[in-house]
């Protein structure tokens, strides 16, 4: 006699939800790790006072930047879950948004303070480009592709991470830093894009 072929139940809802939140968790903590890891390289990088201006133009260029997304992360989150929303749309509305945070981040040295001129702009930059990394991040969660958006959360962290290390050990300037930060948001956000 020929045994019939085990079948594994489909997953249910609860067991789908849980999978995803358990990788969505496991991305946040590495995510975190690798943020951490680079805030403790920046700080012995580049001295008490370099980090300190660091840190708080870094403060401020994120909330340039969430002000430049005027709340489309939380939106796309629900939206594109739902189906409300579609991706094309919620998408054009970035790239409309985008066009203004460069247009900040071109102005913010006339309204900086003279040792912010140079961090500010490139830091305005990362963190829209980060941002436009966790949107896609979103716009994959939403498709079904979890482990995706985990890996474009942790590949966006560890570029950083990569790229502090090299600038810090290059000696490169505070602005060179800042500027080692735009381009490491680059490649994952192709990556999510693709």
């Amino acid at each position: 006699m020929i045994a019939a072929p085990l079948r594994t139940p489909a997953l249910s809802e609860a067991a789908l939800a849980t999978r995803g939140s358990g990788i969505r968790l496991a991305a946040e903590l590495g995510s975190r790790a690798f943020a951490l890891a680079t805030s403790v390289l920046l700080a012995a990088g580049l001295g008490v006072r370099a980090f300190g201006v660091f840190a708080a133009v870094s403060s401020v260029a994120v909330i340039l930047a969430e002000l430049g997304e005027l709340g489309l992360q939380q939106t796309a989150s629900r939206a594109l879950v739902a189906g409300t929303f579609s991706l094309r749309a919620m998408v054009r509305a970035r790239l409309a948004l985008t066009v203004v945070l460069v247009a900040v981040a071109g102005l913010a040295p006339l309204l900086a303070r003279p040792d912010w001129s140079g961090v500010l702009p490139p830091l305005i930059l990362y963190f829209g480009l980060s941002g436009w990394s966790e949107f896609l991040g979103v716009a994959l969660r939403a498709r079904g592709q979890r482990i995706a958006e985990a890996l474009v959360l942790l590949a966006l962290r560890a570029a950083t991470l990569v790229a502090v290390v090299a600038a810090v050990s290059a000696g490169v300037s505070l602005a060179g830093v800042a500027w080692a930060h735009v381009a490491a948001s680059v490649a994952p956000l192709l990556a999510a894009a693709a």
